[in-house]
């Protein structure tokens, strides 16, 4: 079989969360997320932005961030998705964190490295 090189711009992930309630119970959901895949060079220059602290993560979601789907209003109406949309999900820690770490994934292949991590 060939190999058609066609460079991939976007990936979706499915990002779950855990909604906190009342004495520690939690509600489990989630939502799809599109985000900018970048190209290595890219990423390199990322971490070094971090490192740097000239890049943060509200910064990183804000770029990367292009699509999201599944979040519903409080009647279960569909929410699309909006810059607003995204500055609303990005105060919550509970939602933050997983985007984040699906961007990760994403550009940096860290499911990957958590399975061969784990294989000891």
């Amino acid at each position: 079989m060939t190999f058609k090189f066609v460079p991939v711009d976007t990936l979706k992930k499915v990002i779950k969360i855990e909604i906190p309630g009342d004495f520690g119970k939690v509600t489990k959901a989630d939502f799809e997320a599109t985000f900018k895949r970048l190209p290595v060079s890219q990423a390199r220059d990322l971490i070094k932005q971090i490192q740097d602290k000239t890049a943060d993560e509200d910064k990183v979601l804000r770029e990367s961030v292009v699509d999201i789907d599944g979040v519903t209003d409080g009647e279960g109406n569909k929410v699309e998705f909006s810059s607003e949309l995204l500055s609303q999900l990005l105060e919550e820690s509970y939602i933050r964190g997983p985007l984040l770490a699906g961007f990760m994934d994403v550009n940096y292949s860290l499911d990957k490295l958590r399975q061969k991590n784990s294989k000891g």
